[in-house]
């Protein structure tokens, strides 16, 4: 290396903390299956790596099975295994790797349309960067890194908001502070500072809409603070949001100890993030701070609640989640969840999200980010509209309960309100549900249930049996021409009953579906979960007759020999539930 190279290999070793580019146990036995041209890259089948390198191979037909070949993320563990060993052969696999991508996609001659993806690029910079550090004597990585540098300080160089953006701008500081570029340092910085702001508001909500991209965020920003301060460059008081988004992730916890599945996301064991209240969250209670709130409501996007903050199987925690806010275009890893509700209760998953397949545009993908994926509602005559947002119209929480109302408008005009009430002492959650489509046609609820569930129908009801600890009571009171039906692994005419836990994956699920064929639909519905081997004798709902409501009526709640009642109201402007 040509200029400085004792200061440039020292400046280049400071950026190789990020997941990925930091020593693990596993370094040697990744670079060994390399060095025998096996690949294996994160959440997809072992790839024979061919000599010398196809670029634009695609054995699995997947995106994000491209985005992380061309990242070299996965070359890095070479580096990393030569440093510990010595061993040569290391070192060279490495270099053919760098050599090789380099000269068949530096140039406009680029042999896949992800030599440039923006995320790959970024990334890419930390495993350059962590080859200049290891390897002496090499000046095509110089050439390599400030070619990067060129490329990804153009303006309008890939994605300008959310995670990508964050990588190229990440990319850009490391690039600058090897190479002493001042112009890509700050314009690095700048970004950042501006991505966060946009990015993750006051409360320490990410703005992607995915409960997965919520941790990978906070280790993404926390990340890029740190590169920064190996420059010498304080990140400043917009840290603070980050620092407030281990609390989210705690609220987002369900009575399980998984967070929720919203958006984007796997089900996903929480990290050690350095938060008393995530580690109560996330141990079940073992350690850590009991967080103050059993009520949560997040400005953009999300309601919490539950009876206690007690991971007691003698009493157990009822748990529910709520989707509102930003509409789904305006986050780019949301599903069409608006209005959507989970539940879990103990050690049991009730009413499940569906989660994601692929990053691609499969009629699978696309079905598991639509309203008929979730637990809300759709309009056959009115598509969800991803443009629209999901008003929060009100929400508040005592003692005895919370209320959450939501309001949407569909594309043609539709309304639908959904007032979502949990009595916090019976551990009964009530979701009613009213709509004004601007034309007649099929109006469906729908309930996503854990796979191998099994469903007894009776007038108004079902039964949701599970093999858990607890089964699903669920009521329907208001409208009484309800038609209700099951569907599991449908197929045709349109994809129905699907669920993925794992990227690439997916399997038959039986979502439960009460429909009308009308221009109105106005539900009580009533969800309870039972011990699997016990009875729950039912409730009631006595409608009453209100010119100004769409629906009110008094339900009453067996309590032993008596009964509990509440007053429940269902206007267009206001919902109300009180104690009678």
């Amino acid at each position: 290396m040509g200029r400085d190279n004792w200061s440039i290999q020292a400046k280049a070793g400071d950026h190789l903390f990020a997941r990925g580019f930091a020593a693990t146990p596993s370094d040697v036995g990744s670079a060994r299956g390399l060095l025998g041209n096996v690949l294996n890259l994160p959440g997809h089948p072992s790839a024979e790596l061919q000599s010398p390198i196809r670029w634009g191979m695609n054995p699995f037909h997947d995106r994000n099975w491209q985005f992380h070949f061309h990242s070299l993320r996965w070359a890095d563990s070479l580096r990393r295994a030569y440093e510990e060993t010595g061993d040569e052969g290391y070192r060279l696999k490495h270099l053919e790797i760098l050599t090789s991508w380099y000269r068949d996609n530096a140039s406009e001659r680029r042999t896949s349309s992800f030599a440039w993806y923006d995320m790959s690029a970024g990334l890419r910079c930390l495993g350059i960067a962590g080859a200049v550090h290891a390897y002496k004597d090499e000046d095509f990585l110089l050439e390599m890194l400030h070619i990067h540098g060129e490329r990804l300080a153009e303006p309008g160089f890939g994605a300008q908001k959310g995670n990508h953006a964050l990588h190229v701008s990440i990319g850009l500081v490391v690039t600058g502070h090897i190479l002493g570029n001042e112009d890509w340092l700050r314009q690095g910085f700048h970004k950042i500072v501006a991505l966060l702001t946009e990015s993750v508001d006051p409360e320490g909500v990410d703005l992607e809409g995915a409960i997965q991209y919520q941790i990978n965020n906070f280790r993404w920003y926390k990340e890029a603070s740190r590169h920064l301060e190996a420059v010498g460059i304080d990140i400043g008081p917009e840290l603070q949001r980050v620092d407030k988004m281990p609390g989210f992730l705690a609220d987002a916890t369900a009575s399980t100890g998984w967070p929720v599945q919203f958006g984007d996301s796997d089900p996903t064991r929480l990290p050690d993030l350095h938060s008393a209240v995530l580690d109560y969250a996330r141990t079940r209670g073992v350690s850590g701070t009991v967080p103050s709130e059993v009520f949560r409501v997040y400005t953009n996007g999300y309601v919490f609640g539950r009876n206690h903050w007690h991971f007691d199987a003698v009493d157990p925690m009822m748990f529910y989640s709520v989707r509102h806010g930003p509409s789904t275009s305006d986050q780019p890893h949301a599903h069409n969840d608006g209005a959507s509700v989970t539940l879990t209760y103990g050690d049991t998953e009730l009413l499940c999200e569906s989660g994601r397949y692929k990053y691609d545009q499969s009629n699978m993908s696309l079905f598991l980010k639509s309203e008929r994926a979730h637990n809300s509602v759709s309009i056959d005559s009115d598509p969800y509209n991803a443009n629209a947002p999901t008003l929060l119209a009100h929400a508040h929480s005592t003692k005895v309960l919370d209320v959450t109302v939501l309001k949407r408008v569909e594309e043609h005009g539709s309304q639908w309100t959904r007032a979502i009430i949990f009595l916090r002492e019976h551990s009964i959650l009530l979701v009613a549900d009213s709509v004004r489509a601007t034309t007649s046609s099929r109006i469906t609820q729908r309930w996503q249930l854990p796979e191998e569930s099994e469903i007894a129908f009776s007038e108004n009801s079902a039964r949701i049996r599970s093999g858990s600890t607890y089964d699903l009571s669920v009521e329907w009171y208001g409208d009484t021409d309800l038609t209700m039906g099951s569907r599991c692994g449908q197929e045709s005419p349109r994809l129905e009953g699907w669920r993925s836990v794992k990227h690439g994956s997916y399997f038959p699920a039986p979502v439960l579906e009460i429909s009308r064929d009308a221009s109105t639909m106005d539900i009580v519905t009533v969800l309870r979960p039972i011990h699997a081997r016990g009875f729950a004798e039912p409730t009631s709902f006595e409608t009453t007759s209100n010119a100004d409501a769409w629906l009110e009526g008094i339900l009453s709640i067996p309590t032993g020999s008596s009964a509990q009642k509440f007053h429940l109201m269902v206007r267009p402007e206001m919902v109300t539930c009180s104690p009678v």
